[in-house]
């Protein structure tokens, strides 16, 4: 029969998941019209703003993108009537994929081509028993992930119209796919069968002793020129996955070896074994699966298991020299001079200790050399320890909830892990650790240079590499302990003890702001953080003036981390994906994978990090009136993809929840850190926006676009009232019943979203726009009043601590949630702005003597219970003092 020609007809994608929504994004890119259908209104929003993102993405600038239109399957029959095509994407459910094919072959037009998606059935297996009026149209479209690996394979059955092939390897190609015609019925289709093969010989030689997994790994790349061997390949899937799809292969075909399953099986019953070499793609002492469940790496006793079986060594000689990033439990060298006699000083390490750190000291050049008359000391670790830990449960589960799935608008809405640790697809975490996500993607980048370069992934690092690769590592957990060492008085009583950590988080600040400059002209994601902590560590009280001004001030440590992310962007656009692996644009080969996890974690972990130093530039700009370097000023931030991103997800959530304004919302856990991330990226546009306003007043800019700007400020402040604030509300109503992170999170992003309106207000008043500030009169009031609200949250609610070891009987420390705000700054801020709010409502007769005095006394127990080591919490003490000094008439006005 004539088929006719699809160009201005359109395209039924059925399922709206991971698969569907590429397909849709990859078949509207020649103007053709595509319905995406799906039973959750849900799953279809999180599509639309995903096919956004990738259109946003985009590089081809003269795509006529076609209209993508998300409908329920209530209309499936009359949206068929105009389709040329129309593909299945269900999940890999055998009678859910042969119900969709029967329901699209009864509705559809003889002429539309009905393609099954699926990677793990192919047509004719999916057929087999069903029925059909029109079998000849029915085939397979199997692709892998596009649009970053474009491959598809076209297969069809026995019945199979040859026209419908020839048209669809035809479309596929002008729509931006790579298609392969596989002419013969075949499980796996093309690659996956190879892939299988290549699998099944691997696993085999292992059993035999043949090799090692390096061995193997080192000889296949060599050979094949590809950037990753199969163990490797294996490793990222997790060989229990490998062993299901062996088994498949096996109950589908006759002659498969029951070999490698039975090797692979007896691993998996005798050791739990997830992987095969004792080290992953990103460098860590295990593969990222070991790693995520907490177990030994399957590498060393598989080792032991060939040698027993041959009895002969077959572990290669040559050993790893790349450093692995240092746990969390790794002492931290601390190179000062130590005021504090060892006897006395529980934090320092042990004598035995100590001489390591002074042969380190002089075997490692790159963290810099102590004062020679007095050994550098080094942390106990059980210090050490405590510092990582406080790090992670506070600063990491605030900043990381607002990088997740729910508040990061580059991935808003995504269904996976960054780093899943099963073959599951599961939500994006929560809370994401910004410090694992640099680490991941620094060793992503490392790989990719040595390919650009064409050096061997099993080649041995220079000297130079690896003094490098110290030096960084050694900053960020100098970077972490310094910033978490403000807590340590929490857990000391005695005044010697607080002698000594005095002296101790001194001797941090010093040193980190030391070691900087050997890392500030490195550019990686690692240093990038480095940079953005240090600019967060209190400046101790014990700091002269003259100290703070010889050395890098933290603005311009913001400044230059900002600057690395440009420059590794920059980088990053001359890459592009080719299968499991990212790797430049040029003609080299490489093996392209269906392990479409790690691509979406190379895409997903880059976007996740600008969003982050996004929020530093945004805060940065705000408080310290500098120039924003990520994002445009007064002229084009609106235009902007990542804050159109932003209003967009805000669209979407407000769609979402309009049933829990009107209704009501039942505050559970997952419910209300929704809420909290979703309104923590909204307070980062009333940041962008308020930051922006202060810019207009503070270079002159003309009246009409001060006023633009404050127009879009007083909008964005409307937005979070009509789709926030209820929610936000609702939980504080549950907000005991809920725990003690979620606690934190609601507190810190009702803090910041008050202050920065304070910020904004007081940048208004400074420069004297009255004309601007009479309209602002009752949202001035409500802000100090939510954040002295805030405020006493934070002295009334408690967060539990770990105790460090040795300090007393007790495990846990309660302390009050003000007095582990990892941003005291933002705080001493707060303080400041209401402190003189509370004066000008009582000089002009607002406040009476006894409300001044007991709102003041909130704002001093506040102080009280901020780092007590801080310079800027000492001196707003010591201005406090002043102003009740003042108000008693105590000292004359100055």
């Amino acid at each position: 029969m004539e088929v006719s020609r699809p160009l201005q007809r359109s395209v039924v994608v059925i399922g709206a998941g991971a698969q569907g929504r590429r397909l849709a994004y990859m078949w509207s890119s020649r103007g053709s019209p595509v319905y995406l259908v799906d039973l959750e209104e849900r799953q279809q929003q999180e599509a639309l703003l995903y096919i956004q993102q990738l259109r946003a993405k985009s590089t081809n600038d003269g795509t006529n993108w076609g209209e993508i239109m998300a409908t329920t399957p209530n209309s499936l029959e009359s949206l068929l009537k105009d389709a040329w095509l129309a593909v299945e994407c269900v999940p890999e459910n055998l009678a859910l994929k042969r119900k969709i094919i029967m329901q699209l072959d009864k509705f559809a037009p003889e002429g539309t081509i009905i393609a099954s998606n699926s990677s793990s059935y192919g047509i004719s297996e999916i057929l087999d028993g069903v029925n059909l009026r029109h079998s000849k149209r029915a085939l397979s479209a199997h692709c892998y992930w596009p649009p970053e690996t474009t491959a598809i394979e076209i297969m069809g059955h026995d019945e199979t119209d040859p026209s419908f092939i020839v048209l669809l390897l035809e479309q596929c190609k002008a729509h931006g796919f790579s298609p392969f015609h596989v002419k013969q019925s075949s499980i796996g289709y093309i690659y996956n069968r190879i892939w299988a093969a290549i699998k099944r010989e691997t696993l085999l030689a292992l059993s035999e002793g043949v090799g090692s997994p390096q061995e193997i790994d080192a000889i296949f790349k060599d050979v094949l020129k590809t950037p990753k061997g199969p163990c490797e390949l294996m490793d990222i899937v997790g060989l229990d996955v490998v062993l299901d799809i062996e088994n498949h292969y096996a109950d589908s075909r006759t002659g498969i070896p029951p070999e490698p399953r039975e090797h692979r099986a007896s691993l998996l019953q005798k050791r739990h074994v997830q992987c095969l070499r004792g080290r992953s793609a990103t460098g860590l002492a295990a593969c990222t699966r070991c790693a995520n469940r907490n177990r030994r790496c399957s590498f060393e006793w598989m080792e032991r298991a060939a040698v027993s079986s041959n009895n002969r060594t077959l572990i290669s000689n040559r050993t790893d020299h790349r450093p692995s990033p240092p746990t969390d439990s790794s002492p931290i060298q601390v190179v000062e001079v130590s005021l504090i006699p060892r006897q006395q000083n529980s934090m320092l390490g042990s004598p035995s200790e100590r001489s390591r750190a002074e042969e380190d000291a002089s075997d490692d050049h790159w963290y810099g050399s102590p004062t020679p008359s007095t050994p550098a000391p080094v942390l106990n670790t059980d210090i050490a320890d405590w510092l990582f830990t406080m790090y992670e449960d506070v600063f990491e589960s605030v900043f990381g909830s607002w990088l997740g799935n729910y508040s990061c608008p580059f991935v808003f809405g995504e269904h996976r892990h960054l780093e899943n640790s099963s073959n599951e697809r599961t939500p994006i975490a929560l809370s994401i650790s910004i410090s694992s996500l640099c680490r991941q993607f620094d060793q992503w980048m490392k790989d990719l240079e040595a390919q650009e370069n064409d050096v061997a992934s099993d080649q041995a690092p220079t000297q130079a590499e690896v003094k490098k690769e110290r030096q960084i590592d050694h900053c960020l957990n100098q970077a972490i302990q310094a910033f978490s060492a403000r807590w340590l008085p929490l857990t000391f009583e005695s005044p010697l003890h607080k002698a000594a950590q005095t002296e101790l988080i001194e001797s941090l600040w010093r040193g980190l702001r030391k070691d900087l400059i050997k890392i500030i002209n490195r550019p990686c994601y690692r240093s990038m953080l480095c940079l953005f902590l240090f600019a967060m560590v209190p400046i101790p009280a014990g700091i002269s003036e003259e100290e703070e001004d010889n050395g890098i001030p933290a603005q311009f440590c913001v400044q230059a981390a900002l600057q690395h992310v440009q420059h590794l962007r920059a980088r990053q656009r001359s890459l592009e994906f080719n299968g499991s692996k990212v790797c430049p644009i040029s003609d080299r080969v490489a093996i392209m994978t269906s392990l479409d996890q790690f691509q979406i974690n190379f895409m997903s972990m880059e976007s996740i990090i600008y969003w982050a130093a996004l929020t530093y530039d945004t805060s940065s700009s705000l408080t310290f009136n500098t120039k924003s370097l990520l994002s445009s000023g007064l002229l084009g931030w609106e235009s902007e993809s990542s804050w159109r991103l932003v209003k967009t997800c805000t669209d979407i959530f407000h769609n979402q929840t309009e049933d829990w304004r009107l209704r009501g919302v039942i505050v559970t856990e997952e419910n209300a850190n929704r809420i909290i991330a979703a309104a923590s990226a909204w307070k980062l546009r009333v940041w962008k926006v308020a930051a922006v306003l202060k810019e207009a007043l503070r270079e002159g800019h003309e009246d009409d676009a001060v006023h633009r700007v404050y127009t879009s400020a007083v909008d964005a402040i409307k937005q979070f009232n009509v789709t926030y604030r209820p929610l936000l509300v609702a939980c504080e109503r549950r907000i005991q019943f809920l725990s003690q992170h979620t606690k934190l999170r609601w507190y810190e992003v009702m803090l910041h979203y008050h202050l920065c309106i304070l910020i904004m207000i007081d940048a208004i008043e400074t420069a004297r726009r009255t004309d601007i500030l009479d309209g602002l009169i009752i949202t001035r009031s409500e802000a100090e009043g939510s954040t002295m609200n805030c405020l006493v949250f934070g002295l009334n609610n408690h967060f539990i601590i770990p105790q460090r070891k040795g300090e007393t009987e007790d495990t846990f420390v309660t302390v009050p949630l003000l007095a582990i705000d990892p941003y005291p700054h933002h705080v001493v801020a707060a303080v400041r702005l209401l402190w003189l709010g509370t004066e000008r409502d009582y000089e002009t007769g607002k406040l009476d003597l006894g409300t001044l005095e007991n709102l003041q006394s909130i704002l001093l127990q506040t102080l009280d219970l901020l780092p007590q080591t801080s310079k800027s919490v000492q001196n707003a003490k010591e201005q406090a003092r002043l102003s009740v000094l003042r108000k008693d008439n105590s000292v004359p006005e100055l």
